[in-house]
């Protein structure tokens, strides 16, 4: 039997149960800073640069002036309301009562997609619709149009179970999305 008959075998039909709370959905905002650090580097780099070039250059007239000045405001308040949008979710995150990802969420792998039920809702995720299946700091999140979906390593049995649900969806979701030719 290969690996990919054993991790098939291993999670069709058991079903997967998820509590989510307010401090996993920040666990999830803080696995997205490596990526907001880079972007956050650069504007500052960006506008230093012009700052500095404004100031070092006092000759610059007109549209050149203008442009470095432009320039800068552009990079700092990029860089400013990424830094509050990122806070904002964090803030959210942390304060909201009620979120759709937080309480009891039941995974199941089906034939069709992932079946997701919670105490108001039945909803099949079907395999052509998740547009990826990614790992981020403990977590598998499938994300869908409209809809991410965060299951924490332990919610598993065990990590090879943990690691047999991840590389299923990942080959289903890809199966799906790739046109039979």
């Amino acid at each position: 039997m290969t690996l990919d008959r054993e991790t098939e075998f291993d999670v069709s039909g058991k079903p997967i149960t998820v509590r989510l709370t307010h401090l996993d959905l920040v666990r999830i905002n803080l696995g997205f800073m490596p990526r907001l650090w880079a972007a956050w580097t650069a504007g500052a780099v960006v506008a230093l640069v012009a700052g500095v070039l404004r100031v070092s250059m006092p000759a610059l007239e007109g549209a050149s002036r203008a442009g470095l000045i432009v320039l800068s405001a552009i990079a700092l308040v990029a860089t400013f309301a990424s830094m509050a949008g990122f806070l904002a979710a964090v803030a959210l995150a942390l304060s909201t009562p009620y979120h759709s990802l937080l309480g009891a969420h039941t995974y199941t792998f089906q034939p069709d997609g992932l079946r997701e039920q919670t105490p108001l809702r039945d909803t099949l995720i079907e395999w052509g619709r998740i547009q990826s299946v990614r790992q981020l700091r403990g977590f598998i999140l499938i994300l869908a149009p409209g809809a991410c979906h965060a299951l924490p390593r332990r919610c598993f049995g065990s990590a090879s179970e943990y690691q047999a649900f991840w590389l299923a969806a990942q080959r289903r979701a890809t199966q799906r999305a790739t046109p039979a030719g």
